[in-house]
């Protein structure tokens, strides 16, 4: 998974946490880093905060769907903005969740797994 956030003290929170629940995890601090990862390698699932400098992760989750290894990876917004307008936009973007912060670090596993679990059973079909 990508975990994309300019908060160290958020990335810290996921690398600690999901690995307990079964993900790897490989960060990056803002979206040309994103980008740069997404040139090398390939996720199955992408975590983004939407407010970050320069590129915010509305339009980091755009440019992801161009590249060969992220483009089939359900995007999972992560953002302390968290009203209707927001969401909304997110899920029009084509996020498959929308998780507002702060977050529980334990549930936000099971949320995931979810969007993993969803995303495996439409490439079944």
């Amino acid at each position: 998974m990508l975990v994309v956030d300019d908060e160290p003290s958020v990335r810290l929170l996921l690398r600690v946490n999901l690995p307990l629940s079964g993900f790897e995890v490989v960060e990056a601090p803002d979206a040309e880093t994103a980008l740069e990862r997404a040139e090398r390698e390939a996720f199955d699932l992408i975590l983004l905060d939407v407010m970050m400098p320069g590129m915010n992760g509305l339009e980091l989750a755009q440019r992801l769907k161009t590249f060969a290894g992220t483009s089939d990876a359900p995007v999972v917004f992560v953002s302390a903005r968290a009203d209707r307008a927001d969401i909304s936009r997110g899920l029009e973007v084509g996020a498959a969740d929308y998780i507002t912060k702060p977050f529980d670090p334990i549930r936000i596993a099971e949320r995931l797994r979810a969007v993993l679990d969803g995303a495996r059973r439409e490439g079944d079909r």
